[in-house]
């Protein structure tokens, strides 16, 4: 609260000195307010305008020792030349190159030869007869627009001339699709067209119509929903390898769905209508509007999947039923209940993991272990440069670098030797990155006492050190990470479609698209073509037993395709 200001004017000394003291406390108090206001404006325009990147600008990378500038001076070098050149090394040594990059090898090739026509055959000179000495190639990359067939499939028919008793007609394999006429390969195409590139169902209908192809919104609609249907017994098998990780990074984005009917109702559980809006500003359509969340779920090398879980609201509910540590729904008869998963979580600092973190087994340890993101924490550091704490929060942000360029190595001696094990991660942590930690701690408590606790430095320090336990968690196993980042990076086709397709058409409709999601971004992990593995598992999965189902996993069916 301010201070009260005396409404008369001071008639001796004593209240004078106390207006004046007043009259400062009210000065800094809205000098204060100024500097947050300040601050959040700062953070609202760059990220409405500003770049995405939080890497330092050329020289912050270095912390402020003494003599260290004079030094760099007298050997005619400057901090921005250090980091530039640092830059360039990492850019050097990661094989990026500007300029024109060779053509697949493999790809198909059309030779169009160029001949001089028979009349400028003769010399200029002389006038004899010129004789070809060898050639000038260049190479041009055309593009050759999809194209669509028709697969007319006939069943042969044979009867008995004897009798005229006995017909057979040869069987064929069952089609994707119950009663449809899409084959695998367009069936695949719909998926990822509108969960990887980002196609609403309107658009596809209309670049398949300048194929000279009808078909309606509601047609691919249903093909989507039919063929996420079809492959939910993978995405579930999926989710039974994840829960079988020893560490499992998750995040969460928003995902507005429809609650009642609007725009088109035949397809409306997948997404809105094409003049749908995400956020109306009519009271009635915005109650039609609920904001649902995508959860993401990645499991270890081991079992190396991206399982998307889909929720109306983003309570704690939501995780604990997809760790199994939620009772059931409905009382199991006859069935066992699922095991609980145990094991490490990576997450942000969000309160709705809390009560996961608190199940315990008979003998008292935790099921399933905290590890913090250090991604998060350095981020709330870097939005403290904009505040009147930039120094301090350099210095912080600087000895979390060379956290990072700690895992940075680890990285690197891993790709060049495959024998590097989780043991030797663990150890180079407790020799290179316990030390910082160490140093980061003193630091933190060292200014958390001279910074405002609300202002943006002192909401980092404050954040940092009430999550310092699972920060430093990630030390104590070789197959952690220091951030929840690839999680992250999971998302990000959730949050780019979501601005393409609006919102998913109906609760349900978000349930597809997550397991949709799940299928391309596990392809895309295990390192499988998506197209190529969804147009395969399509064709042979109604007609894969049970015990066979893991051999169509993309790790499993890209190592079969070898």
């Amino acid at each position: 609260m301010p201070p009260e200001i005396p409404s008369r004017e001071p008639s001796d000394l004593e209240e004078a000195k106390a207006l004046i003291e007043a009259l400062k406390g009210l000065v800094m108090n809205l000098y204060d307010e100024k500097e947050t206001l300040k601050h959040r404006l700062q953070l609202l325009l760059r990220d409405r305008f500003g770049r995405r990147s939080e890497k330092f600008a050329p020289g912050q990378g270095l912390l402020d020792f003494p003599g260290l500038k004079e030094a760099l001076a007298a050997a005619g070098l400057d901090a921005g030349d250090l980091d530039a050149s640092e830059d360039n090394d990492q850019e050097a040594e990661s094989g990026k190159r500007h300029g024109r990059r060779r053509l697949p090898e493999d790809m198909p090739r059309e030779v169009i030869d160029y001949d001089l026509a028979d009349d400028d055959r003769t010399c200029d000179e002389c006038g004899a007869e010129l004789t070809a000495i060898g050639e000038e190639t260049s190479e041009q990359l055309e593009y050759m627009p999809a194209t669509f067939k028709v697969l007319r499939h006939r069943r042969l028919k044979y009867a008995c001339r004897a009798c005229g008793c006995c017909v057979k007609v040869a069987e064929r394999p069952d089609t994707p699709v119950l009663k449809g006429f899409a084959g695998p390969g367009l069936l695949a195409n719909t998926l990822i067209a509108k969960y990887d590139d980002h196609l609403p169902l309107n658009r596809q209908e209309e670049i398949i119509r300048r194929h000279g192809v009808e078909l309606n919104r509601s047609t691919l609609c249903g093909w989507v929903r039919q063929t996420c249907e079809l492959l939910q017994p993978l995405v579930d098998l999926m989710r039974e390898r994840v829960l079988q990780s020893r560490v499992i990074q998750t995040d969460d984005t928003h995902v507005n769905f429809q609650l009642g009917k609007r725009g088109r109702s035949d397809c409306g559980d997948l997404e809105g209508d094409s003049d749908g809006e995400a956020n109306p500003s009519s009271k009635s359509k915005r109650k039609l509007i609920k904001k649902g969340y995508c959860w993401v779920y990645l499991g270890d090398e081991e079992n190396p999947y991206c399982v998307f879980d889909f929720t109306p609201d983003r309570t704690r509910a939501g995780p604990l039923r997809f760790l199994n540590h939620a009772p059931p729904d409905e009382p199991l008869v006859g069935a066992p209940r699922p095991q609980a998963w145990r094991g490490y979580l990576q997450a942000d600092a969000y309160s709705g993991y809390d009560e996961v973190f608190k199940g315990k087994d008979d003998a008292g340890a935790p099921l399933v272990v905290e590890v913090a993101c250090w991604a998060h924490a350095r981020r709330k550091f870097y939005d403290a440069l904009n505040s009147r704490d930039r120094q301090l929060a350099e210095e912080v942000l600087a000895l979390i670098g060379r956290l990072y360029h700690v895992e940075k190595d680890i990285r690197d001696d891993r790709s060049d030797c495959e024998a590097v094990s989780y043991d030797n991660v663990a150890e180079v942590r407790n020799q290179e990155a316990k030390p910082l930690l160490e140093a980061i701690a003193a630091w933190l408590e060292q200014y958390q006492p001279r910074v405002l606790p609300k202002s943006p430095l002192g909401e980092a320090i404050s954040y940092a050190r009430g999550n310092w336990t699972a920060l430093t968690r990630y030390t104590e196993q070789g197959y952690l990470s220091i951030d929840n980042n690839a999680s992250e990076r999971a998302l990000r086709n959730v949050v780019v479609g979501r601005k393409n397709w609006l919102f998913a058409g109906s609760e349900a409709g978000g349930q597809w698209a997550a397991s949709a999601y799940t299928l391309i971004e596990s392809a895309k992990r295990c390192g499988a073509n998506p197209w190529t593995w969804l147009r395969d598992v399509v064709t042979r999965i109604a007609a894969v037993r049970l015990s066979e189902l893991p051999n169509l996993l993309p790790d499993n069916w890209l190592s079969q395709q070898s």
